[in-house]
């Protein structure tokens, strides 16, 4: 189902009301749960305080989730100790729609019927409105999407199959393996039509018995507070390139939205968000509004974005898919305006110096005379 949000429901402040669901880090049980925001019996959102590689710490996390959708999570926590320094973050608080194949707790109410085989499944938006409102400097962080496809349906864990990142925010982290290209989705971003460009990278990765192929796309603007819309399909699409493999016999487990956090040398790490808006928008909606309705993002009148300088020190190839991304979307940097500006003129600044003197020269004869 789509969130109350998306159906023109109240969207207002978390604050004016109480959650319907609260979960706790640390706690006796794992902190996972599931809520009916629609009242029709079955559960449209899931909720994780996933510390899937944090083996101590002190301190709390708290993650509430409203009835408006709404979620909000924050964490302060000291004497951080990973289980595996290899897996580099700590966990990976979200929200998710749909199931993952690491948990029996799920949502299965969902317009596309996730789990779903992506060879049948509708075409559709992945609309995600959030906000990263504080975390602490010099502790790496990401905003991102996860999808996994996995070869059976209710499959526990992932046998050979394929984990699609979307990176939409990012400081500090990176997400490994090889840069192997880069890509332009046809997305929205605060209700505006926007191409997405991103860096992809691809890895093989395993944990616990199991293995998979990753990729993950980075967004080459990253948008710390937003409403965005990702289009599955051309999102697929460009992962089966990447992946090197079919996908349309892989069951898309579902939808998550979160952040990963933390680094092996990380010891202490505060950490606040919220998440306004997760929903699938099966095509042709949205129409419009780009799937992010009036309210879907509060506390903010557009997007802020932040620019990563680390991307144009790619390889010539990437500058060059830079460049021909930036003409064909007709979109021109501050760092472009700036270089028109001050650029050398034909024939070099002595030839416009010297026509200066010789202008100069001719208005004192002609006040002379």
């Amino acid at each position: 189902m789509l969130l109350p949000a998306m159906l023109g429901l109240s969207t207002a402040s978390a604050a004016g009301g109480e959650p319907v669901l609260v979960l706790y880090y640390p706690s006796p049980s794992w902190p996972i749960g599931a809520v009916d925001l629609d009242g029709d019996g079955a559960a449209d959102l899931a909720a994780e305080i996933c510390m899937w590689n944090l083996e101590a710490a002190s301190g709390e996390a708290v993650m509430e989730v409203y009835g408006n959708g709404t979620v909000v999570y924050r964490h302060s926590l000291e004497g951080m100790r990973l289980r595996d320094s290899s897996a580099y973050v700590a966990g990976y608080p979200e929200v998710f729609v749909g199931r993952k194949p690491w948990v029996d707790v799920w949502a299965p109410d969902n317009p596309v019927g996730l789990p779903a085989r992506v060879g049948g499944m509708l075409d559709f938006y992945i609309v995600v409105g959030y906000s990263l409102d504080y975390y602490t400097p010099g502790v790496p962080v990401n905003f991102a999407l996860d999808l996994w496809l996995t070869r059976e349906r209710f499959e526990e864990g992932v046998h050979g199959g394929v984990e699609v990142m979307v990176w939409l925010y990012r400081d500090g982290l990176s997400p490994g393996g090889s840069w192997a290209g880069s890509v332009a989705l046809s997305g929205f971003l605060d209700g505006e039509p926007r191409r997405l460009v991103f860096d992809v990278y691809r890895d093989v990765r395993g944990w616990d018995g199991y293995s998979w192929t990753f990729i993950a796309f980075v967004l080459r603007e990253p948008v710390r507070r937003g409403c965005i819309a990702v289009p599955v399909g051309e999102l697929l699409e460009a992962a089966e390139r990447y992946a090197g493999r079919s996908l349309g016999a892989l069951y898309l487990q579902g939808v998550e939205a979160g952040t990963e956090f933390g680094s092996p040398w990380t010891r202490s790490s505060r950490l606040e968000w919220r998440i306004t808006l997760l929903a699938l928008a099966p095509l042709p909606w949205p129409a419009g509004g780009g799937g992010c309705p009036a309210g879907a993002w509060r506390g903010a009148a557009a997007a802020e974005t932040v620019t990563v300088t680390e991307t144009v020190t790619e390889t010539e190839t990437v500058t060059l898919e830079l460049r021909e991304t930036v003409t064909r979307t007709e979109t021109v940097t501050v760092a472009e305006t700036v270089t028109s500006i001050v650029s050398e003129p034909a024939g070099g600044w002595g030839a416009l110096l010297l026509l200066l003197l010789a202008l100069l020269l001719l208005l004192a004869l002609l006040a002379g005379a």
